[in-house]
C-alpha cells in the first residue's frame, strides 16, 4: 500500500482538533484520505475581459461589438447614460444583446416627453449572462421627434471550451 504525505492536511486537522504535535496524528487519519477530482464537460480555458462602451444619436441602433463566432462570451456588467433635450418625445434608449436566439434589452431608460433628461443607470450581474455566438451587442434609441444621445458601456469576458 502507497503511503500518503500530506503535511498541510496534517497541519489542518490538527488545528481543527486542537493537536498540540501534528508530528505524532495518529497515521490511519491522514494515510487513508483519497484525493478527489471534481470534472465536469464545462471545461474552459483563456479567459479574456472587456470593457467596451458606443454611442448612439437621435433614433439610431449602434452595434457595440459583434460576439465571437469560437469563444462564448459573458456579460457581467453594463451601464447606459441618456442626455435628451426638451423637444424629444417618445424616447426609449435599450443596450440589447441575443441570448438563445432572442434579441433581449439588458438595462433600459425610457424618455420623459418634452422634458430636458440626463440619466445614468448602471447593472452588475453576479452571475454572468452568456451571449449568443456570432450575435451584436446595440445600443439602440427609439424616438418619434428626438436629439438624444446614449452611450453605453458593457463589461465582461471570452471563454473558449477545450
Amino acid at each position: 500500500m502507497e503511503q500518503i504525505f500530506n503535511g498541510i492536511l496534517k497541519n489542518k486537522l490538527s488545528q481543527d482538533i486542537h493537536a498540540t504535535n501534528p508530528a505524532r496524528m495518529p497515521p490511519a487519519i491522514t494515510d487513508y484520505v483519497v484525493p478527489v477530482i471534481l470534472v465536469t464537460d464545462e471545461v474552459y480555458y483563456a479567459e479574456e475581459s472587456f470593457t467596451i462602451s458606443g454611442t448612439a444619436s437621435n433614433s439610431t441602433t449602434t452595434t457595440i461589438l459583434t460576439t465571437d463566432s469560437v469563444k462564448d462570451t459573458y456579460i457581467n456588467s453594463v451601464s447606459l447614460g441618456v442626455i435628451k433635450d426638451v423637444t424629444s418625445t417618445s424616447i426609449l434608449s435599450t443596450i440589447q444583446v441575443v441570448i438563445n436566439g432572442a434579441t433581449r434589452s439588458l438595462i433600459e431608460i425610457p424618455g420623459i416627453t418634452l422634458t430636458a433628461q440626463s440619466q445614468t443607470i448602471s447593472a452588475s450581474f453576479p452571475i454572468p449572462i452568456k451571449i449568443d455566438r456570432s450575435s451584436t451587442i446595440t445600443i439602440n434609441n427609439s424616438s418619434a421627434t428626438s436629439n438624444i444621445r446614449a452611450s453605453g458601456c458593457v463589461g465582461g469576458f471570452l471563454r473558449q471550451r477545450s
